[in-house]
């Protein structure tokens, strides 16, 4: 990276959350003007980084456990890392994917659920076959969690683009008692969203929970104070034990509540329902590049995408408007396009807000990366990666190391049917193309 190196103290999980919390609700705080919070943020997150030297005409990359220091040195590009669980792995993607005679990116999908209006999907389809990409689009009622949820996971893409509403959703607060294996009694109480997909059966519904710790004992999770004199013990990984599914005597919580708010569940809205982003692998097991023009997407959702092996993720720390998230976009994707992320990204926020404390956009990935593309048979090279994809699973199914487990092997068959519905309609379309 040809970068030096400065130390900045380290900051602890809570911290991180608070200060993304506080970038989450900046429009429901009344204690001041949103202009006057952001500012606050903007000093505090500088004050963290112990007088760090501002390169000249250089750029900064953070190396952070989840603190979005960028937002704090608007003066010159930055770029983040996370130091857990794989900075090693999400710099070796950025490189690799910008070495020479490499594809850059040639297959991009475009998600609309039509749930806001989408300027800056429409713009993105018309410039980028210009520029050699394929661009494949879910759009209104082709957005369900189902389709998006397959798609994200499985297609072979480059570049994914979210254009939709993103927020912490309504769920659920469930409380458990248990005695741990040390002997204690617990009340474990936690709050539950969940987003719902339509299933290849008729008879069954596919659910995705996320569940996040509100308590422990009495004892918030979220207060650092108070939680550091809580003896904490094996209670977690014998909750975590005692909860599995797939126990005969499955622990059952003793309390369920509705709540307004499942802090960082920041569920993406789909046409049908809310897609909570979990993936195991994204792309077809590939490192493609993220952007996320959803309002408030950088919180959970940038280290769960780098963590599923994305090379680069650019999403939001607060609200955006439909009209500014366009211009943003629109110069990224023209004038500022084939730049280094981070500065492309740089370039379009100060053209956009001038001097304004506003800057929304926050990239994750290492610096020399962008966005270009290089022309070949992208229609070739798609049907190639199915077909090899479909090969791979058929095989998986039937060599026998999943028949002990009907529900993984449930979902390996519906993964060798989307393969194989994806490759026979894509063949009929692009059939004069492929070679």
């Amino acid at each position: 990276m040809r970068a030096g190196l400065h130390l900045v103290p380290s900051s602890a999980r809570d911290k991180a959350d608070e200060i993304l919390e506080q970038f989450y609700n900046v429009y429901e705080q009344r204690r001041a003007a949103p202009t006057e919070i952001l500012d606050e943020l903007k000093s505090a997150l500088r004050k963290r980084c112990s007088e760090i030297p501002i390169p000249a005409n250089g750029s900064i990359t953070f190396i952070t456990g989840g603190m979005p220091y960028g937002f704090g040195f608007p003066e010159l590009p930055s770029t983040h890392l996370f130091n857990h669980p794989d900075l090693g792995l999400a710099a070796l993607n950025g490189f690799i994917a910008e070495q020479p005679k490499t594809r850059g990116v040639s297959v991009a999908v475009l998600v609309d659920p039509s749930t806001t209006k989408a300027p800056d999907i429409q713009a993105a389809v018309k410039a980028l076959p210009s520029r050699g990409i394929f661009a494949r689009v879910y759009e209104g009622s082709n957005a369900t969690v189902r389709n998006v949820t397959d798609m994200v996971e499985l297609f072979p893409y480059d570049l994914l683009i979210f254009a939709t509403h993103c927020g912490d959703v309504s769920g659920y607060q469930w409380t458990y008692e248990f005695k741990d294996s040390e002997g204690i009694d617990r009340t474990f109480v936690v709050d539950i969203a969940i987003g719902l997909a339509a299933s290849g059966d008729p008879g069954r519904i596919g659910v995705t929970q996320f569940m996040s710790f509100a308590s422990l004992d009495g004892v918030d999770w979220r207060d650092p104070t108070e939680k550091a004199k809580l003896y904490v013990g094996k209670a977690v990984l014998d909750f975590m034990a005692k909860t599995r599914s797939n126990l005969k005597d499955e622990l059952k919580p003793i309390k369920k509540e509705d709540i307004e708010r499942v802090r960082g569940s920041a569920a993406l809205k789909m046409y049908d329902h809310n897609f909570i982003s979990l993936p195991k692998s994204i792309a077809d097991h590939g490192s493609p590049i993220i952007i996320n023009n959803a309002c408030a997407s950088w919180h959970r959702l940038a280290s769960n995408y780098m963590y599923g092996n994305a090379r680069a993720y650019i999403g939001t720390l607060f609200p955006v408007t439909e009209a500014e998230a366009s211009e943003v976009f629109a110069k990224l994707m023209d004038k500022h396009y084939g730049k280094p992320l981070a500065g492309a990204v740089w370039s379009s926020q100060r053209e956009v807000y001038g001097d304004s404390v506003r800057r929304p956009y926050v990239v994750t990935g290492i610096y020399p990366q962008s966005l270009r593309s290089v022309r070949h048979n992208v229609p070739g090279y798609i049907s190639r990666r199915l077909d090899h994809a479909l090969s791979q699973w058929k095989s998986f199914a039937s060599s026998g190391l999943a028949n002990n487990d009907p529900e993984n092997m449930r979902q390996i068959n519906e993964i060798v049917d989307y393969y194989a519905r994806e490759l026979e309609a894509f063949v009929k379309r692009w059939r004069s193309e492929i070679k």
